[in-house]
């Protein structure tokens, strides 16, 4: 394949590609806030919502003469009324009592909830509430932690704020530390919901979203004095106002975000090999009667760490039929190791029936490798790391009663080979697909509408190597919801958990290469109007193209200055052709 061709079509407009920019805004405690009353009109009138975001901050930090607490996020009514002036706040310490870093939420009227666990210990935490009627679910980090309980209806004239909260007619109890990756919701988000997006990059156009702000705005650290608007990604255009900061150095302004997310392919999930293993049944029915399908996914794992009794491999992918088939109860092993020799390390595929396929090459080798298995008809092509190694032949057709594994097969009505080692983006397709089209996105992460998507799985979840009790859903990022189950982890620590992701590119033989590696990154983003280019060598081309594919800007100047104003509002990917190598960067016009 066309090296520039293969690019362009890695050049998707996902929802979880990283942005040129990890940006945060840093609030000093002393009279910094943000000005959201431009939400109040969208949001008016419901009782349905959910507000999330991320932060980051010292308890020890927080200073206040009036009240111990500080404000993340408030909605405050305009006019004080025998019931106080709060619709809703979300703070770090309790307002009545002291400075304790615990979550508290609640206004002047239901019984406030505290949680147990302290958020201003310098780490970064996800916030979410979620309002339904008169009960509002609460979440830390994806995990469900209480409610509050009261018939909170929003209101046209409320006062939102970030950082601070009105206290009568003076803003007052200011918040010392970071913010990042707000969202506003006029939707009650899920448990599953919160989870599958926490870390993802929001395209701005998602069903139910008001506003959505990535803070990916300024230069780090330094003079940001023009940029005093907290700009919307959605296309709402609902700008937050900066009230207060100083836009210069390292406290009250923008900054590196300390909570890295909206990245792609950030955490995998590790099995143990003693009893793990994801049970994706849920993939039965709308896979039945299939003959031509694909998975694929990513692993990496060391053959000398397999340990199983009964038999010398491990399952990475099973399809097994109903327990007790007289035919046995395979319909599609994908194992490492021979199942009916020795644990070599090998990739090997097959079933009860049709002679097995066992591959030349130790996939074994504690490597990262994608894996594919492309079934039409009677002839299944399989693929390591992009090349074509080999095919299994046997009619496979799927039906609506077979077992999904991830980590494990059964054997009769038991559960067995079960795999150690890492894994990440699993790929259900309901059609064969082709090497090329393989290839294509080997090292992209999907938006989850692809046409013939059927499920899609890209393990971004949880807190990498931390306390994910509450995490035990294996979440698939299509809207068909077609989430697993995971069985037996442990959920906690670097084992049986989900961790950080060590296969962040799968080494194919095209060279590839991305922009860190050239060395480019373009800002601001979003932008209105120039969008400049941070480049060392010379640019060959520059292209701009549409989210339909459409170039709509097409130059082979050596410039680093772009206007972008007679663009129309969306998304768009730049592509630069720097050495002979084709780069593209996501970004979006506002």
């Amino acid at each position: 394949m066309n090296l520039k061709k293969l690019i362009l079509i890695l050049c998707i407009f996902s929802t979880s590609i990283a942005f040129s920019q990890n940006n945060a805004l840093y609030f000093d405690g002393t009279n910094d806030y943000v000005n959201l009353n431009i939400v109040s009109d969208s949001m008016a009138n419901i009782s349905t919502f959910t507000i999330e975001f991320w932060m980051k901050a010292d308890l020890n930090s927080q200073a206040n003469s009036s009240y111990p607490s500080t404000a993340l996020f408030a909605i405050n009514t305009s006019t004080v009324t025998s019931s106080g002036s709060n619709r809703l706040l979300i703070m770090m310490g309790d307002p009545y009592s002291v400075q304790d870093g615990k979550l508290w939420i609640g206004n002047n009227i239901g019984t406030p909830f505290q949680d147990t666990t302290i958020i201003g210990d310098n780490n970064c935490h996800h916030i979410a509430y979620s309002q339904n009627g008169n009960t509002g679910s609460i979440y830390v980090d994806g995990i469900f932690k209480g409610t509050f309980v009261d018939s909170v209806v929003l209101s046209s004239t409320d006062l939102y704020s970030i950082g601070q909260e009105w206290d009568g007619s003076s803003p007052s109890q200011y918040y010392n530390g970071e913010i990042d990756g707000l969202r506003i919701w006029k939707t009650t988000r899920t448990m599953s919901e919160i989870q599958a997006n926490m870390y993802a990059q929001l395209s701005g156009n998602v069903p139910g979203l008001v506003a959505s702000y990535n803070f990916n705005q300024g230069i780090a650290n330094g003079n940001n004095s023009g940029i005093n608007l907290l700009n919307d990604n959605s296309s709402n255009a609902l700008n937050g106002t900066l009230n207060n900061f100083s836009l210069n150095g390292g406290v009250s302004n923008w900054i590196t975000a300390s909570c890295t997310r909206e990245t792609s392919s950030t955490n995998s999930l590790n099995f143990d090999g003693v009893n793990d293993y994801v049970n994706l049944n849920v993939l039965a029915a709308p896979m039945a009667n299939l003959s031509s399908f694909t998975i694929e996914f990513i692993m990496r794992a060391d053959f000398n760490n397999q340990s199983n009794t009964s038999y010398p491999s491990t399952s990475l992918f099973a399809i097994n039929l109903p327990i007790n088939t007289p035919t046995g109860s395979n319909r599609l092993l994908i194992m490492l190791g021979n199942p009916y020799s020795i644990q070599n390390g090998k990739l090997w595929i097959g079933n009860n029936l049709a002679t097995p396929f066992q591959s030349s090459m130790v996939i074994g080798d504690n490597i990262c490798h994608h894996i594919a298995y492309s079934q039409n008809g009677g002839i299944g092509s399989i693929y390591i790391d992009g090349v074509a190694v080999g095919a299994f032949n046997d009619s496979i057709v799927l039906a609506s009663t077979d077992l999904y594994s991830l980590g494990q097969e059964w054997d009769g009505n038991s559960t067995s080979q079960y795999f150690n080692g890492e894994m990440d983006e699993l790929r259900i397709w309901n059609f064969a697909r082709s090497q090329a089209e393989i290839l294509a996105d080997i090292n992209v992460t999907l938006t989850g509408n692809e046409p013939n998507l059927v499920a899609y799985y890209n393990f971004d979840q949880g807190t990498p190597g931390g306390n994910n009790l509450g995490i035990t859903n294996l979440i698939d990022f299509t809207n068909s919801g077609y989430n697993g189950t995971l069985n037996n982890f442990t959920l906690s620590g670097s084992i049986s958990n989900w961790i950080s992701d060590t296969c962040q590119a799968i080494n194919t033989s095209y060279n590839i290469a991305t922009a860190k590696e050239i060395g480019i990154s373009i800002y601001p983003n979003p932008t209105s109007n120039q969008l400049h280019i941070a480049c060392k060598q010379s640019i060959q081309e520059i292209k701009i193209i549409d989210i339909t594919g459409r170039t709509v800007i097409n130059t082979k100047n050596n410039i680093r200055n772009i206007n972008v104003s007679e663009l129309p509002k969306g998304i768009y990917c730049l592509v630069l052709t720097v050495n002979d190598t084709v780069i593209c960067r996501k970004f979006i016009k506002q």
